[in-house]
């Protein structure tokens, strides 16, 4: 399966598809090295680091807890889907998502209660 069909898998063809890698890439903008369980987006079918991507502000938020993913993503202004490939069951899957730090601690459990709307 190509990379592109992934962003076919997740729904919304409009969402930014970011993939965690399994074996060691490469940069194709700034030729830093991506170890396995990177993350890693494709732009004309050349990987780029978040760096490059101009996506490494957002943080990482694991699959696990549908009202926090959802509450974060609402008040993001920016997200993107993390999905990895399964060679089990020869298909991505979604892992969760990358949210701006700001929306995520606004509803983080660690935060104590969620603040008002």
């Amino acid at each position: 399966m190509a990379y592109d069909d992934a962003a076919l898998e997740t729904g919304k063809s409009s969402e930014i598809v970011v993939f965690w890698t399994l074996r060691d890439s490469q940069c194709s903008q700034c030729e830093s090295d991506l170890y396995s369980g990177s993350f890693l987006i494709l732009e004309a079918r050349q990987p780029l680091c978040l760096t490059c991507a101009d996506l490494n502000h957002l943080v990482y938020l694991p699959r696990g807890d549908a009202a926090l993913t959802r509450r974060a993503r609402k008040h993001s202004s920016l997200s993107a889907v993390v999905v990895r490939f399964s060679r089990s069951r020869k298909r991505y899957e979604r892992q969760g998502i990358l949210v701006q730090e700001a929306a995520l601690a606004r509803f983080s459990p660690r935060a104590g209660r969620a603040a008002p709307a």
